[in-house]
């Protein structure tokens, strides 16, 4: 989902200046400030990916003629029976596509090309102009996924060693021993109190108030 904010006048010019696609995407890209009230850069960030798609789609289908660069291809023949005519198919290629050759397209900008589709898709089908979303299963690919980073014993002892002599070093060493321990999530240890620590575990809850009991060991005890 795009991020929130107010829209502010100054930030309406970038908006104003698109276009090069037709009257019915300008309509969504307007809705999605003044409505919504995503932010500037997830508004153009939005624009730039439905281009993206929709020329992207008009290449695979071949209906592009001469040797036009990408972002040079036409967009003004996209009509809401062309967007129908999108298949699911298409859309899982679209999240592979890459403008530049032989660069892969990262997890997080899969990412964002699919919430941009679903929010065009979910405002298409509120204007009545399609019936089904076609977005519901998109989702980045598996192996794209960042895999987790772990610090080693020899990292967490210079974390530690930074706070030697801090007059926060005993709050931050054991927001550290914490974290590495119990691999709490930040939500869960900001919302830690003192009553819900117990001689041999803790009771750590997430923003939603739910709860999970989780133990430590002596050295986190002793801290």
């Amino acid at each position: 989902m795009g991020r929130k904010k107010n829209p502010q006048p100054e930030h309406l010019s970038e908006i104003a200046k698109i276009n090069d696609v037709p009257e019915l995407i300008k309509n969504y890209i307007d809705s999605c400030y003044t409505v919504k009230g995503y932010s500037t850069d997830t508004v153009l960030g939005y624009y730039r990916d439905l281009k993206i798609l929709f020329r992207y789609v008009k290449l695979r289908r071949r209906m592009v003629t001469g040797p036009e660069k990408f972002n040079e291809i036409d967009l003004s023949d996209i009509t809401p029976e062309f967007i129908r005519s999108i298949r699911k198919e298409d859309l899982k290629q679209y999240l592979d596509f890459s403008v530049v050759a032989g660069k892969r397209v990262s997890a997080s900008s899969q990412r964002r090309r699919i919430s941009a589709v679903r929010s065009f898709y979910k405002y298409l089908k509120c204007e009545s102009l399609i019936q089904d979303s076609k977005t519901v299963d998109l989702k980045p690919h598996s192996s794209l996924k960042p895999k987790p980073h772990y610090l080693t014993d020899d990292e967490i002892n210079k974390l530690l060693a930074q706070c030697k002599g801090s007059f926060f070093e005993l709050r931050d060493i054991c927001i550290i021993t914490l974290f590495y321990t119990c691999g709490l999530r930040t939500g869960e240890l900001v919302g830690l109190n003192v009553a819900d620590i117990y001689s041999d575990h803790l009771i750590a809850k997430n923003k939603k108030g739910a709860a999970r009991s989780v133990h430590f060991d002596e050295s986190c005890h002793e801290i």
